[in-house]
């Protein structure tokens, strides 16, 4: 049962990943890698954070943040903006171009988590709920 269910998930991460980069080598975004996506998502999420909440998010030390946000930066997708309360801090924030690409990431992330619920039956949801809080708890 173990195994049988390692490769069911194997077999829908890979899924995912598939329809995700089919997705991305047809968007006007083909110039991001997926770290890159990764930070613009945390930005998006975070609402304009420090780089220090980036660094955290992204279970990275703040010169590997750094050097990854100097490169959206430099492809027009995030801006750093001195805080107004604290001027030795800057946060970041995404660009018109950043806002994009975060939009489509998370449409394709919405897609893919309705494909999913879509398959399962009412009674099972709840224990897939169950499961991933679970799972999230432990990350």
């Amino acid at each position: 049962m173990d195994e049988q269910l390692q490769q069911l998930i194997a077999t829908f991460l890979a899924h995912s990943e598939q329809q995700e980069e089919e997705v991305w080598s047809k968007s006007e975004f083909t110039d991001l890698t997926f770290k890159q996506l990764a930070y613009i998502q945390v930005v998006g999420l975070l609402h304009n954070p420090t780089l220090s909440e980036i660094a955290e998010a992204n279970r990275v030390s703040r010169p590997t943040a750094t050097v990854s946000i100097d490169r959206l930066q430099q492809k027009g997708y995030v801006v750093r903006v001195q805080s107004d309360t604290d001027k030795r801090s800057a946060h970041v924030h995404l660009t018109s171009k950043g806002e994009k690409a975060f939009m489509l990431h998370q449409e394709v992330h919405n897609g893919i988590a309705k494909q999913l619920i879509k398959a399962l039956l009412p009674s099972e949801r709840q224990c897939m709920v169950n499961a991933l809080q679970r799972f999230l708890s432990e990350l």
